[in-house]
């Protein structure tokens, strides 16, 4: 049965544990959680390439530059037409096209390929309703063929992207009772693992801090519907931390976790690897304390917020006693 609505969207900074949490929650029976299937990311960006025609006068099915403004005025006053309905299709086909070929860590790990082979482009044209044309409506279609690419089971539906942080108000605009998974990694050990992607600091900080910086804080309605979950708990206390998330979205017996070293429907053979406190702190292996210390400094905003200065301390001196041991010893050398 094809989904009407997406019921929880998980969102946090790159590398913080996302893709994970999405795995885990999806082997909940009644869980369908798809993975970076970067919907809302597609969506943001057509609507800013529809406000860049528009605004040179170009004309698209009599869209209107304030229809388009915004990602909020586009999903609240612009109507899907079939070919609005057609391109948005064609956006996220061609983006997960992209993302089977590249040569990430994790990219024989995503359901991409599953995706590619398996939507019916026909099918999901079908799911236009030209008496109810909304992008909640259209939306809700596509992630239905992602949801049928890879043969997904469950009744509450979710959608993981990293991005979804910096879209809050668009998708409570669509999907008004939805509910949203925080996943928050410290910034000195998330700074230095994105790091090791963008290979630049301040890309790797500007990186980390997006989504804490665009979610809606300061909006009680939004922050109440939202689950805020450290990594560093989930990878101490996998379990119980996974079935307070289950019991959020409403899972009935949330307590009886999946065996989470299971392969999931969408991410196979990587939990076990995720979460683990010897690869959660490889990332900062190489930075000094005094390297991690400026990293905390310029985002002590956040740190301060989620963690103890305890927590962080432990952050901050992790491993560095052997550090300097072996720095002696080639000193000596």
């Amino acid at each position: 049965m094809a989904p009407e609505r997406i019921d929880f969207f998980i969102a946090g900074s790159e590398r913080s544990g996302t893709t994970v949490t999405c795995a885990m929650l999806d082997q909940y029976p009644e869980i369908c959680a798809m993975q970076g299937t970067t919907i809302l990311t597609r969506l943001a960006n057509f609507q800013d390439l529809m406000r860049h025609v528009v605004s040179q006068d170009g004309d698209v099915d009599g869209l209107k530059l304030d229809e388009c403004e915004t990602l909020v005025d586009f999903v609240t006053k612009a109507k899907v037409t079939p070919f609005l309905h057609k391109s948005i299709y064609h956006a996220c086909y061609y983006e997960n096209m992209v993302n089977s070929a590249r040569s990430d860590v994790t990219k024989d790990r995503f359901a991409h390929k599953a995706y590619l082979q398996n939507m019916q482009f026909d099918r999901y044209m079908a799911r236009y309703d030209p008496e109810n044309p909304t992008w909640a409506n259209t939306i809700t279609a596509l992630y239905s063929e992602f949801v049928h690419s890879v043969d997904a089971k469950g009744h509450i539906y979710g959608e993981q992207t990293p991005d979804n942080a910096m879209r809050i108000d668009a998708i409570l605009k669509m999907y008004p009772a939805a509910k949203i998974i925080f996943i928050v990694r410290h910034p000195i050990t998330g700074i230095a693992s994105l790091l090791e992607r963008y290979g630049d600091i301040p890309r790797a900080i500007n990186q980390y801090r997006k989504p804490f910086e665009l979610y809606p804080f300061d909006d009680p309605d939004v922050v109440n519907r939202t689950l805020f979950v450290k990594f560093e708990d989930l990878i101490e206390n996998r379990q119980p931390i996974l079935a307070s998330i289950a019991e959020f979205l409403g899972v009935e017996d949330a307590a009886a976790a999946p065996d989470t070293s299971h392969e999931s429907a969408v991410f196979a053979k990587y939990i076990g690897k995720s979460l683990t406190a010897e690869r959660y702190f490889r990332s900062i292996l190489k930075h000094p304390a005094i390297e991690r210390t400026a990293l905390y400094q310029k985002n002590i905003d956040i740190a301060d917020v989620f963690y103890s200065m305890e927590e962080t301390m432990a952050i901050i001196g992790h491993g560095e006693e052997q550090a300097e041991k072996k720095a002696d010893e080639a000193n000596a050398a």
